[in-house]
């Protein structure tokens, strides 16, 4: 049974990475490609890390809410100076 949880975690991941590797027009679902690809890794670290301490999970979720409020951050920023969040309608190098 944990088994089939890790190896879909595991796909889960790959797939998401797959989206975010080619279809990166809009910044938003890169964002949403990330998020999901590093819920599914603390799925995974929680599956494998039962019997160890919990420290560097915490650590993990920390990292992963800093990464997360920056991604957003950087999405606000690049939606009021380009009024929109496509990276193909909006010329990159006045960033």
């Amino acid at each position: 049974m944990m088994l089939s949880y890790i190896i879909f975690s595991l796909f889960v991941i790959f797939c998401s990475l797959f989206v975010f590797f080619s279809n990166s027009s809009s910044f938003m679902t890169c964002l949403l490609m990330m998020e999901s690809s590093v819920l599914n890794l603390y799925f995974l670290f929680c599956f494998l890390m039962q019997s160890l301490e919990f420290n560097f999970i915490l650590y993990f979720l920390v990292f992963c809410v800093c990464e997360g409020s920056l991604g957003l951050s950087i999405l606000i920023k690049f939606i009021r100076s380009f009024n929109t969040s496509f990276f193909k309608s909006s010329n990159s190098s006045l960033c």
